[in-house]
C-alpha cells in the first residue's frame, strides 16, 4: 500500500514576520516541520525522503524517518512550549497561599528545579535529534575555546578543593554547566528544527509571563488571611518578592520590543496591554530595580537599533509605565515592601547607601572578602562563607563582585572576556538582522542591567531567558529570520 504525500502551504510573513501569529503565544504551526522539496509557496511531506525546513527556505536532512518523524514534530511543539510556560510551571509547583512552607516546595524554590529540569529536557531533545556538542564546540574561535576550557577548569577545581560547602558549590556549578549546554542546544534547534518557530518565540514568552501574572493574582485572591501571609518571601516561583522582577523584565521588555516593530494596530495595543500588566507587577511588588532595568534596556535599544527609533515605540513605553503604575494601586498588600508608594518613599531618602537599600555597605564588605582570596575566589555559591555578615543573601547583588567571589580574578577575567565577545556579536547581529531580534535584545539588556544591582545572573530563570535571547539572535541566518 502506497502512502500519499500531503501538501501544506507555508506561512508567508509580512515585513516583520507577524501576520500569522497571535501575540500572546498561540502557536498555529504546520503539522510537520518536514518537507521533501521546497519552493516559496508549497512544501511536501513524504515518508520516504524527509528534510527539515530551514528559515531560509532550503531543505535540510532530518534524522528519523517514517512515523517517528511525525512523532518528533509533535515533540517539537511540546518541548518548545516548556520554555514560555516555565514561569507558570514554576508557579504551579510552588503554589502555597496557606503558608504551609513544605520542605519539597522550599527545595523547588531555592534550587529553581523546574527551570533546570526544563533546560535538561531541551538538551536531551537536541541530542536525540542530532546535536553534536563536539562539532558545536569546534565551531567557536580557538581563543574562545581555550578561555572557556580554563573557566570550566576553575569552576570544577574551586568546587572540589576550595569551597567550604561542596554540596552547594556542586549544585550551582552543575546549574552553570546546564545553562551552557542549553545554549548550544537552543542554537542548534533554532537553526534547524525550530526555525519556523522564530516568529512565535517572543509572543510566546510574553504569554508565559502573563500566565505567571495571572497566577500571582489568583494566589493573592486565595490567601485566607493577608495579615498572616509571608509577603516578604511570597513563594510563587521565588524565594523573595523582589525576584518577581525577573518575570516582569522578560515579559515587559519583550512586549515593548514587539510594540516597537509591528505595523499591525491590534498587535501594537496588545503588546502595550501586556507591558502594562507586567510593569504593574513590578510597581505592585515595590521593585524599583526592574522598572529601571526595562527603562535602561529600552533606551539602549533606541540608541543602538534603528527600527526602534519611532514615536510608536516611545508611546508604548510612556503608556505602559503610566498605566502600569496606576493599575498597581488596585491592591495594596499589608507589608512595607510593596506598592508604588513604597517606591516613592525609598527614592526620597537621604544618603546613597539608604537609597541603595544597604548595597553600598554590602559591596564594601564583599570587596574586602575578595581581597583575602583574589586569585581563585571561594567557589560557587559560597557567599555566606565569604562574607559572614551578609549570609542571609546568596550573592552580593552585583555580577562583577559575584564572579570575583566565586572564581577569583582569573575566573572573572575568563567569564568577562567571553561575555564581551558574546555581547559585541549579539549587538552587531541585532543591528544587522531582522527587527524580530529587538524583543530578544530588550529582554537580554534588561536582565544584564539588573545584574548590576540584583541577582539576575545568579538565579536560573533569568539566566535561562538570557540564554534564549542570545541563542535566538545568534542562530539567525539572515534578515528574513522568518
Amino acid at each position: 500500500m502506497t502512502r500519499r504525500c500531503t501538501r501544506f502551504p507555508l506561512s508567508r510573513s509580512n515585513h516583520h514576520g507577524y501576520r500569522t501569529l497571535i501575540i500572546f503565544g498561540h502557536l498555529r504551526m504546520p503539522d510537520a516541520f518536514i518537507a521533501t522539496s521546497v519552493d516559496h509557496k508549497t512544501a511536501r511531506s513524504c515518508p520516504k525522503q524527509r528534510t527539515l525546513m530551514t528559515e531560509t527556505g532550503s531543505p535540510q536532512p532530518a534524522g528519523p524517518t517514517g512515523d517517528s518523524t511525525h512523532a518528533l514534530a509533535w515533540l517539537d511543539r511540546w518541548v518548545w512550549l516548556l520554555l514560555p510556560l516555565a514561569p507558570f510551571i514554576f508557579a504551579s509547583v510552588t503554589w502555597d497561599p496557606w503558608g504551609n512552607n513544605s520542605l519539597l516546595q522550599a527545595i523547588l524554590r531555592s534550587l529553581s528545579l523546574p527551570i533546570t529540569i526544563i533546560e535538561m529536557i531541551v538538551i536531551f531533545f537536541a541530542l536525540m535529534t542530532g546535536l553534536r556538542l563536539a562539532s558545536s564546540f569546534r565551531r567557536m574561535p580557538v581563543w574562545v575555546r581555550i578561555v572557556l576550557a580554563i573557566l570550566i577548569a576553575i569552576a570544577l577545581l574551586t568546587t572540589i578543593f576550595v569551597a567550604q560547602d561542596r554540596a552547594a558549590a556542586t549544585v550551582r556549578t552543575y546549574a552553570w554547566a546546564i545553562h551552557l549546554l542549553f545554549g548550544f542546544s537552543l542554537c542548534d534547534l533554532f537553526e534547524t528544527r525550530w526555525s519556523q518557530l522564530r516568529p512565535f518565540v517572543w509572543p510566546s514568552v510574553v504569554g508565559g509571563t502573563l500566565l505567571y501574572m495571572l497566577a500571582v493574582i489568583a494566589l493573592v485572591l486565595a490567601i485566607p488571611d493577608e495579615q498572616l501571609f509571608n509577603w516578604k518571601g511570597f513563594g510563587l516561583g521565588v524565594t523573595h518578592i523582589r525576584q518577581v522582577a525577573f518575570y516582569s523584565i522578560v515579559g515587559a521588555g519583550a512586549s515593548l520590543g514587539l510594540a516597537a516593530i509591528t505595523n499591525n494596530r491590534f498587535y501594537y495595543w496588545a503588546a502595550i496591554v501586556a507591558a502594562t500588566l507586567l510593569l504593574a507587577l513590578s510597581f505592585w511588588s515595590g521593585t524599583r530595580g526592574s522598572l529601571l532595568a526595562v527603562f535602561v534596556a529600552f533606551g539602549t535599544g533606541w540608541i543602538l537599533l534603528r527600527p526602534m527609533r519611532n514615536w510608536a515605540a516611545i508611546g508604548a513605553l510612556v503608556a505602559s509605565y503610566t498605566a502600569g503604575g496606576l493599575l498597581s494601586l488596585a491592591h495594596q498588600p499589608p507589608h512595607p515592601f510593596y506598592g508604588l508608594f513604597r517606591i516613592s518613599r525609598s527614592t526620597a531618602v537621604t544618603g546613597a547607601d539608604k537609597l541603595a537599600t544597604g548595597r553600598l555597605t554590602q559591596w564594601q564588605e564583599s570587596a574586602r572578602a575578595i581581597w583575602d582570596r583574589p586569585l581563585f575566589g571561594y567557589g560557587e555559591s559560597q557567599y555566606g562563607h565569604a562574607v559572614p555578615g551578609w549570609d542571609q543573601f546568596n550573592h552580593p547583588h552585583n555580577i562583577f563582585l559575584q564572579l570575583l567571589i566565586q572564581w577569583g580574578m582569573l575566573g572573572a577575567a575568563c567569564f568577562l572576556a567571553l561575555t564581551a565577545y558574546l555581547g559585541w556579536h549579539f549587538v552587531k547581529r541585532a543591528q544587522d538582522g531582522s527587527p524580530q531580534a529587538i524583543p530578544a535584545f530588550l529582554a537580554a539588556a534588561g536582565l544584564a542591567t539588573m545584574s548590576l544591582y540584583e541577582g539576575s545572573l545568579y538565579h536560573p530563570y533569568p539566566v535561562m531567558m538570557l540564554v534564549v535571547a542570545i541563542a535566538f539572535v545568534f542562530s539567525a541566518k539572515d534578515k528574513s529570520l522568518a
